[in-house]
């Protein structure tokens, strides 16, 4: 199966305002707006890993591009 993907959502340092949002915007990505996800964070060492969650209760805050 090949999927095509023309959207990402991001969260922490690849928003817009932190350290690695210049890596979105050298490759010319389009900010589309500000969204949430229902989804866990977890402590992975130097960068957060996040999982899908069905509870309305966990939301991870990001930017869609």
């Amino acid at each position: 199966m090949n999927a095509v993907c023309d959207k990402v959502f991001v969260y922490g340092t690849l928003r817009s305002g932190f350290s690695l949002h210049h890596h979105l915007r050298k490759d010319g990505a389009r900010f589309l707006g500000k969204g949430k996800i229902c989804g866990r964070l977890y402590d992975l060492g130097n960068y957060p890993g996040a999982v899908r969650s069905k509870s309305p209760l966990d939301e991870i805050e990001g930017d869609l591009y």
